[in-house]
């Protein structure tokens, strides 16, 4: 008895403990994210309180255009980060339905043909067919493009290529791999972290990795970065083949009203 007792006061310490511990971290986490908003936030705003400075105390007419200008997109780059932090914060927002992954990947590649210059040969190994997943065509897409823009982003200046390979068995996984620099050790671990970036400042708010995580997560899958041996970055992604059944018709208010409309069990 004595036993038992000693046990139930360790487990209830124990899960005292881990509840104390998923608080610190959902505080320090809280606390990573204020501090990514003021720092991303401040950067634009000082530039348009200087501009708005030298409205006020007068300039020459002809300037005036040249500033607004400048005004105007340190406001739009504002504007960005606010609405990244939304989609971080209410999540990615996806409703699963039946869906081809083949279009999802045809869409993305040509909606990030131009962000790839010339010197970028983007290749394929994609399967004949795909089987009929759950999934939000628009919130994967959104994933595939931020991964594709980065790395051309990486690859601007020398060249290189990008490969976008899938394969199909019990899951699917799809790779993302360049010959780029690849990521430095070091940031590895944190490319899913909210407002984390290695992008000079106004280029990138950091959350397109996390949003795109939380994407995948919606979804099942995974999502996992990693350097190849040849030299390059590559991010996998790994979706569970599982269907949904479409949602049922809703029976309107004229239906309700319309005996001969409702469905009957017949025989």
């Amino acid at each position: 008895m004595r036993l038992y007792d000693d046990l139930r006061l360790a487990l209830e310490q124990l899960r005292e403990a881990q509840a104390q511990v998923v608080q610190a971290e959902k505080l320090s986490a809280v606390g990573r994210v204020v501090s990514g908003v003021a720092h991303e936030l401040n950067n634009p705003l000082m530039v348009i309180l200087g501009y708005a400075d030298l409205l006020r105390d007068g300039v020459e007419a002809d300037e005036t255009p040249e500033l607004a200008d400048r005004i105007y997109k340190h406001a739009e780059r504002a504007g960005q980060i606010i609405q990244g932090l939304l989609a971080f914060s209410r999540g990615a927002n996806t409703v699963l339905r039946p869906m081809n992954l083949a279009e999802v990947i045809g869409g993305t590649l040509e909606a990030t043909s131009r962000l790839c210059n010339g010197s970028i040969e983007l290749r394929t190994e994609l399967p004949e067919t795909f089987p009929t997943i759950a999934g939000d065509p628009g919130a994967l897409q959104q994933v595939l493009t931020n991964i594709i823009a980065n790395a051309c982003q990486a690859m601007s200046e020398t060249g290189g290529t990008l490969t976008l390979a899938a394969e199909v068995g019990d899951e699917i996984t799809l790779r993302i791999a360049d010959t780029g620099p690849g990521i430095p050790a070091a940031v590895l671990p944190r490319v899913f972290d909210p407002f984390f970036t290695t992008k000079g400042v106004g280029h990138g708010t950091g959350l397109g990795l996390s949003v795109s995580h939380g994407i995948i997560n919606d979804h099942g899958g995974s999502i996992a970065a990693d350097n190849l041996p040849a030299g390059g970055a590559q991010f996998t992604i790994r979706l569970p083949i599982r269907e949904v059944e479409p949602p049922e018709p809703a029976i309107t208010e004229a239906a309700q009203d319309a005996p001969w409309l409702q469905p009957t069990g017949g025989s």
